[in-house]
């Protein structure tokens, strides 16, 4: 039964990273926010939950950059937890996806 569980999880963590990987850059935060909103409805609870945890992700990230550890990594990975539950978490992460990209083209001399 668990193993099921965690099958049925990984195939829907696959799904959602494929549609985030399809979607156009500077936009693919919210419309991943928008479909999940459409789709499912859930409660405050969890809703907070979610937020707490992404949040406990950054927080854990900012330290890791000063301390060993892949901070950036926890940030990002916090930041996108956020922005499932929030809109303007989600709009705030399509415009650094934008600035991030422009500056490593840049950097790269793409």
């Amino acid at each position: 039964m668990l193993v099921g569980i965690f099958v049925q999880k990984c195939k829907r963590i696959q799904r959602t990273w494929a549609e985030l990987k399809a979607a156009r850059p500077g936009r693919r935060f919210r419309e991943h926010y928008k479909r999940r909103n459409r789709s499912t409805h859930h409660g405050a609870i969890h809703k907070t939950v979610t937020i707490l945890a992404g949040g406990g992700l950054i927080v854990v990230g900012i330290a890791g950059l000063v301390l060993p550890g892949p901070g950036t990594l926890a940030i990002a990975l916090g930041g996108a937890l956020v922005a499932t539950e929030s809109y303007r978490a989600a709009t705030a992460l399509d415009v650094m996806e934008i600035h991030v990209r422009r500056s490593l083209r840049a950097l790269v001399g793409d």
